[in-house]
């Protein structure tokens, strides 16, 4: 595979020339000082990867939709608000990163219907366009630090989503539509606001990977029990869930609690349910005894 690799080189600006390496595959120009990409990046029509995150570009050339083979587009950590619509135009793209400075997601996304991975963290989006729901080969989406509210329920309608990562949002609640992703393994949604679990989580059979650390949760869901494929969940950091000591001080020095971390989540959510069940029985026998007392 023939490449050009120029990251981290300080460059300020390719030549118009380079289109004339019309049988290079991959350009690798991240960490750069590029502030723009000439016109005739459209006459790489061989090219399949384009790495350009960690530059000062403030626009995309229309002609960057020219190539017909281009496979994963990195444009992170830039200074873009806008991309151009001819980007719809790359039909063979599977793998898009955008963590930059956008306000919305383009309609035409829908068009880019060979997408398996999108990456949109980092961005100020607060909507996703109903459009995304025809991305159906999609299977991770990155949602990380944006200004999410609400669930996107378009989200919902993506079948083959295998990985979802919305941590450092403002998310309230997960909709009980979450079931519906069945395919889903891992699941990301630490730092928010979310105040409660849906039961009908425990349907998201494939799930491996629950994070919830860091929101308002007051309780879980004994549901939670059934996802027997579950090997990591993270509920650290949710002040008001009553967690027994041994979970809730997992990051201290105390050999237990490390123990119990490296534990599978099933034995986690066994001891959380064992002790808010002793708890209540404790309860009920002070209280049945109050009363046997006061019938003295």
């Amino acid at each position: 595979m023939e490449e050009l690799v120029i990251k981290e080189n300080e460059l300020a600006a390719l030549p118009d020339s380079i289109g004339s390496l019309p049988q290079h595959r991959r350009f690798d120009l991240s960490d750069d000082q590029l502030a723009r990409l000439p016109e005739s990046i459209g006459d790489l029509g061989q090219l399949e990867k384009l790495f350009i995150a960690g530059n000062e570009l403030g626009a995309l050339p229309d002609s960057i939709g020219s190539l017909p083979n281009l496979k994963s587009l990195h444009v992170s950590c830039t200074n873009l608000t806008t991309l151009p619509s001819s980007i719809a135009k790359l039909q063979t793209l599977e793998y898009l990163s955008l963590a930059t400075n956008l306000t919305e997601l383009p309609e035409w996304v829908g068009d880019l219907v060979s997408l398996q991975s999108l990456a949109l963290d980092c961005n100020q989006l607060t909507t996703l366009p109903k459009q995304i729901e025809n991305l159906q080969n999609l299977k991770t989406l990155d949602l990380t630090y944006n200004r999410f509210e609400i669930f996107p329920n378009f989200i919902i309608r993506l079948k083959a989503l295998e990985s979802l990562r919305m941590p450092l949002n403002q998310l309230s609640r997960i909709p009980d539509e979450i079931q519906e992703l069945q395919a889903l393994m891992f699941l990301e949604l630490g730092s928010n606001q979310i105040e409660h679990i849906p039961a009908t989580i425990s349907r998201l059979t494939n799930l491996t990977w629950l994070g919830l650390s860091d929101n308002r949760l007051k309780a879980l869901p004994p549901e939670l029990r059934s996802l027997e494929n579950l090997r990591s969940l993270d509920v650290g950091g949710n002040q008001d869930l009553d967690l027994p000591p041994e979970i809730r001080d997992r990051e201290c020095s105390d050999s237990e609690s490390r123990e119990l971390w490296g534990t599978p989540p099933k034995l986690i959510l066994d001891r959380y349910f064992e002790s808010h069940t002793e708890r209540h029985d404790s309860e009920t026998d002070d209280t049945e005894s109050g009363k046997d007392g006061s019938s003295d």
